[in-house]
């Protein structure tokens, strides 16, 4: 625990390992104490995930088929399969569970995009990054990289990712995901999905993609802006959040960097500001529920995670993480 004598307060590790969300607990075992996945209670607190009360509840009502709610609009704002099913994976349960293989297998066959070689939001729409990166990361979760249109999908990946900065020489400039400004609400999963990605399924291109995209988060150092650095990208990306699928906080981000071993100093600025967020108490706060459009404006959810304002476990595990792997590679 050489690492908390950098940290200004104590981490609550007793509190995170409560057995009342046996997820954080696991990851509490993992990641901060380093427990071996074979450690009895690591084995006992990831065997108790499928049967907690936030993922029973996401379970209840997937269809035999393995969808929820209604099969074709399988990308519905935090409702839809894919959201429930990557929520899962967020919790971490065992990429093995029947319903996420199911939930998995119907992605699969609906949301792949035969003509363009990569997966749509919906039936006959153009593929986008944001989503792509997410479901990439949620398939080889599930033991499907050796799916051909999981392959495709990767190609397409390496293909068609850029990172613009403010670049008007681009063939779209307007456009929402690949304009002037790449969309980093794509770039961010992208790189997670290529950060967690199998040795079997790297390539000097993956790798070459990969670099790009984090020397383009360390240009913004990590959430500002790269021609302003004193300002943010955007205000969300200051709010803490999990999971962070449609606007990812600063912490993802750091999350991707470290777990790839980077410790460039455009780093410093955002681990000084989660240090900064630290409560008196230890704990860090959550400042953004994760289906939050507005402050009043919210979409509907499986389960709620958290409440806004309150300590919160996740957002407190997240940032010792980051701070951890951080200050171990100093």
């Amino acid at each position: 625990m050489e690492w908390t004598r950098h940290l200004s307060k104590q981490p609550p590790l007793s509190w995170l390992l409560e057995p009342e969300n046996p997820s954080v607990r696991a990851l509490t075992l993992m990641e901060l104490l380093d427990r071996d996945v074979k450690n009895a209670d690591v084995i006992e607190a990831r065997q108790m995930i499928a049967s907690a009360p936030y993922t029973t509840r996401i379970l209840a009502d997937q269809h035999p088929e393995g969808y929820w709610g209604k099969p074709e609009q399988y990308c519905k704002r935090h409702a839809g399969t894919a959201w429930r099913w990557l929520l899962l994976h967020e919790l971490g349960i065992d990429p093995l569970h029947p319903q996420t293989k199911k939930a998995a297998g119907f992605l699969l066959n609906i949301a792949f995009n035969e003509a363009q070689g990569a997966f749509s939001s919906q039936p006959g729409s153009d593929p986008v990054p944001c989503y792509n990166g997410w479901l990439l990361w949620g398939f080889y979760r599930n033991g499907y990289g050796n799916d051909p249109r999981v392959q495709r999908t990767l190609r397409w990946v390496v293909d068609t990712m850029r990172f613009s900065d403010g670049d008007d020489n681009v063939p779209d400039p307007d456009s929402g995901c690949w304009g002037r400004h790449t969309c980093v609400r794509g770039i961010i999963p992208i790189l997670r999905a290529l950060a967690e990605l199998p040795e079997a399924y790297r390539s000097t291109d993956t790798t070459r993609v990969l670099q790009a995209g984090v020397e383009f988060m360390l240009l913004h150092h990590v959430y500002k802006r790269s021609h302003h650095l004193d300002k943010p990208m955007n205000a969300k990306m200051t709010q803490l959040t999990f999971p962070s699928f449609y606007w990812p906080d600063f912490v993802e981000v750091l999350l991707v960097l470290t777990h790839i071993g980077c410790k460039d100093p455009r780093m410093e600025n955002a681990i000084a500001y989660l240090q900064k967020k630290q409560a008196k108490d230890g704990t860090w706060k959550l400042q953004r529920t994760y289906n939050e459009r507005s402050k009043h404006d919210a979409f509907p959810v499986a389960t709620s995670l958290g409440t806004r304002g309150a300590p919160d476990k996740w957002i407190t595990l997240r940032a010792l993480i980051a701070l951890k792997r951080w200050f171990e590679s100093q």
